[in-house]
């Protein structure tokens, strides 16, 4: 229980460094502090591989399961932003 509330902790400690990074205004202060608030990448990537049940990840293939949840949207929201980046901004984003 202890070990869950802990790891809970540290989400939320992420997730409050992302949520800062996105806010923090464009201006030299920020230039300072953005190092600071990095380790909040690499925090997830290590919680998510924490909190990972590897039973579940190998019985019934889970990272195909995980491609096929991602896969789809990414591709929708791709498509949307490439046909709408010309019109934002006068040319192709590439």
């Amino acid at each position: 229980m202890a070990k869950d509330r802990y790891l809970q902790a540290l989400r939320g400690l992420a997730i409050s460094a992302v949520v800062l990074i996105h806010c923090l205004p464009q201006c030299a202060a920020s230039v300072a502090i953005r190092p600071f608030l990095n380790f909040s990448v690499a925090l997830f990537l290590f919680l998510s591989g924490v909190l990972t049940d590897e039973r579940k990840f190998n019985a019934g293939g889970g990272l195909r399961r995980r491609i096929s949840k991602v896969a789809g949207p990414y591709a929708f929201w791709s498509v949307i932003y490439l046909a709408a980046f010309p019109a934002l901004h006068g040319r192709l984003g590439f």
